[in-house]
């Protein structure tokens, strides 16, 4: 798999399943647009990625690495209230972040 393609799936995850918990929580709270905001910004890098600039891989990459830190806490939060589906929700973005993160690193080394 590519980086840009590894990419377009988190961002995709990150966009649609923190809608489905803006949604799912009754559009209360505000914070879970946060990944959101990370996903639009990772698929405004998409076409620069795809081109292979390095400073988008830089930015792409930092901001994975964030959002992957970032949803530490909401993960813990879900883990410590013992409801299921925020817990998936969560972790699947997760993993996707962590998974992206992967292939992002190793196409620094691999060009």
């Amino acid at each position: 798999m590519t980086a840009p393609t590894a990419n377009l799936i988190n961002a995709a995850a990150l966009i649609g399943l923190s809608l489905w918990a803006y949604f799912a929580n009754g559009m209360s709270s505000e914070t879970t647009l946060i990944p959101v905001a990370f996903g639009v910004l990772l698929l405004g890098h998409q076409l620069w990625l795809k081109g292979g600039s390095r400073v988008a891989l830089a930015i792409v990459i930092l901001l994975t690495l964030v959002i992957a830190y970032a949803l530490w806490t909401p993960l813990s939060s879900a883990i410590d209230k013992g409801v299921v589906l925020p817990i998936l929700r969560v972790g699947a973005m997760m993993a996707t972040s962590v998974f992206a993160l992967i292939f992002l690193v190793r196409s620094v080394f691999i060009r």
